[in-house]
Order: structure tokens, then sequence, then C-alpha cells
């Protein structure tokens, strides 16, 4: 890894505490890995975001980390131990909020969004990862769903209502959408190993996501 400059190592520092706090929110879904290693991967994935930030982008440097922070956690908690189902899904929910965060920053660094336009925007994302969570708690078809409840408190919480109005919005998308919603909510691929399958990009992949997230939201908000 190349060294920091004196201006990224004074960036690495100022930020260096929201580490902690970032590894201290993560750990409550991925509860089975140590917290301390958590709080290494942090570390890592600031590092590796003091090195690819561009000062004239636009965005605060503390925005910009935190998604490379709380990204380089998750994907230390997915090679670590794939874990019961309960650690699964949770796995797959947070790589699939954190696409959709990485994207909703990406257009929030756009200076000439109102403030009319970021808080309708703020709510967007809200509802999209509410979608997410929905997805990886409610589409696991297998028997064992049921069973595996008791380990997921979380799960039971959702009601009757809520699963219904999913599975009818999944049902309405087509074979492809569906195809996507498959093999990363109940195969559990990632976005880049889902890439590799279909041989693209995975940043096709995320964008294809965040359409199907985005369309789920809309259909799940309405009365």
């Amino acid at each position: 890894m190349p060294s920091l400059s004196p201006e990224q190592a004074t960036r690495v520092e100022r930020a260096a505490p929201r580490v902690k706090q970032i590894a201290h929110a993560v750990h409550r879904s991925l509860w089975h890995i140590p917290l301390e290693e958590l709080r290494s991967a942090g570390y890592e994935g600031l590092v590796h975001a003091a090195l690819r930030y561009d000062p004239d982008s636009g965005v605060p440097f503390a925005a910009f980390a935190y998604y490379r922070i709380r990204g380089a956690m998750i994907d230390y908690g997915r090679r670590s131990t794939p874990g019961s189902r309960s650690v699964a899904r949770a796995q797959r929910s947070l790589a699939a909020q954190q696409s959709i965060l990485e994207e909703a920053q990406e257009l929030h660094s756009d200076q000439h969004l109102t403030l009319r336009d970021r808080v309708a925007q703020a709510r967007q994302v809200v509802a999209r990862a509410t979608a997410v969570a929905l997805l990886a708690r409610t589409t696991d078809a297998d028997p064992e769903t049921t069973a595996a409840r008791d380990e997921d408190p979380e799960s039971s919480v959702i009601s009757t209502e809520t699963r219904h109005r999913l599975h009818t919005a999944v049902a309405a998308m087509d074979s492809v959408e569906q195809d996507m919603i498959h093999a990363i909510y109940v195969d559990g691929k990632n976005m880049h190993e889902y890439a590799r399958e279909l041989g693209v990009n995975a940043s096709t992949v995320s964008r294809r996501h965040a359409r199907i997230v985005a369309k789920l939201a809309l259909r799940l908000g309405e009365r």
C-alpha cells in the first residue's frame, strides 16, 4: 500500500474516531465478528479512503470515508465465517444497503441540488434501505427459515401484510429482476459474484439492483 501524504495522514487522524462508532453500529448485525476485528478492517478502509479521496470532488472527506469504512467491515464479515442463516441474512442485507448508500452519496454530491431535493432524496434512501432489509428477511424460500426465526427475532415483527405486499411486488417483476433478487437474497451472492456469473461489470449489477429496490420501495409505499 502506498504511503500517505501529510494531508492524507491528517485526514485519517481526524476521521479515526468514527471507525469505533461505525464498528459498534455494524457489530449489531455482524455480532459473530469480534469488535476489534471490525475496527481493524475499518481502519484499513479509512486508509484506502484517504488514498482515493479527491478534494476537488465536492464531497466532504468524512462522508466519503464513512461508506469505505463501513464497506470494509462488511466485506471482512462476509469473508470471515458464513455463520447461521440469520447471520447470512444480516450480511447480505448490509451489503445491499451499502450499495444503495454509496449510490445515494454520489447523487448527494451534486452541488446544484436544493434543500428540498436533498430531503426528498434522503426519504428515498430510507425507503430503499427498508425495502432491502425486508428482502433480506422475507425472500428465503427454504423451509428452515421458519425454524430459524427463533434465532432472528427481528424477522418475527414483520407483519403478514407486509410480507404479502412484498411477495406480490416481486411476483409482478420480470424474470431478469426476479433472478437477481433470488441470486442476492436467497442464494446469498454478492454483487461481484453475480456480475461474474452474468459476465458484466459489478457496477452494472449495482445499478440494476438499485432500480429494482427503487421499484419495490415505491410499491411498498403505496396504500
